[in-house]
């Protein structure tokens, strides 16, 4: 309201010409003037913040022992409450709480710490669009080369391959490599392929904004494409599968991009 507007307007005069002090001002009468009502119904100011200064490292939303009794359940219903929409600014949970990322990084930890009894709870977060891709990518961080089932891995694998998350797409090749370290299948090799096709065009130029030290190496590295030809590269150390690379890099010879060049060239 006005009179609300108009009270603390005066108040921050008040504090704004307490601050410069009467000596400053000694040649503005005016301005003395006014600090002296001011002051009669301010009081004395006294130049002290109003909150101690406070900082620290952003955490996950919930405390430590809330996610030490959490269920299978409580941790899918939690993920679709922590989102992309959930705001830790405005949250009433408390200062330095945070959100989707610090939540999806204990997810990962506890799954590293018990994949068998989480396996079931990443199948399904890969079958539930409504859960934010970056539980997945956590989820699958937290089995890879922790659980052992590889069936039940490779099934997994296959029903989220075809995302476009970026952070997922790399955790998932990282779950391809750690299988075909165990198990050689032509299809667990072709999903690197699909990524190396899909991506082989992808254009970096963060690199050119002062990124990663202006290194196109280092930029492509950390990107998709470069990902998926490390892993692909990878692949030719099987003799199995040298020529299916060899195919691979011959048939997309004339769409890489920079960052997909960089990385061939490094190897």
């Amino acid at each position: 309201s006005f009179k609300e507007w108009f009270r603390r307007t005066g108040y921050y005069r008040f504090r704004i010409l307490s601050a410069i002090g009467e000596n400053n001002l000694s040649r503005y009468p005016e301005a003395i003037s006014k600090l002296k009502v001011l002051t009669r119904k301010y009081g004395i100011f006294r130049n002290v913040l109003d909150t101690e200064p406070k900082g620290g490292v952003v955490g996950p939303p919930l405390e430590s022992r809330a996610y030490q009794n959490m269920t299978t359940k409580q941790w899918l219903r939690s993920m679709k409450l922590f989102n992309l929409d959930y705001d830790h600014y405005s949250s009433k949970r408390g200062f330095l709480k945070g959100g989707l990322i610090e939540h999806s990084r204990v997810f990962e930890a506890v799954v590293r710490e018990n994949p068998d009894k989480f396996f079931c709870s990443v199948m399904t977060i890969s079958q539930t669009p409504e859960i934010d891709r970056q539980y997945l990518a956590a989820g699958i961080g937290g089995l890879v080369d922790n659980y052992k089932d590889i069936q039940q891995l490779k099934q997994l694998l296959f029903v989220s391959y075809k995302t476009d998350h970026f952070w997922c797409i790399h955790q998932l090749i990282k779950l391809a490599q750690s299988l075909l370290k165990q198990e050689h299948s032509t299809e667990v090799f072709g999903v690197i392929v699909f990524y190396v096709d899909q991506y082989c065009d992808q254009e970096i130029d963060s690199w050119e904004k002062g990124y990663y030290g202006n290194s196109p190496l280092t930029a492509a590295i950390n990107s998709t494409i470069g990902t998926a030809i490390w892993a692909l590269l990878d692949c030719a150390d099987y003799p199995e599968y040298v020529d299916d690379v060899f195919e691979v890099l011959e048939r997309n010879v004339s769409k890489f991009s920079i960052a997909s060049r960089v990385c061939l060239l490094h190897n």
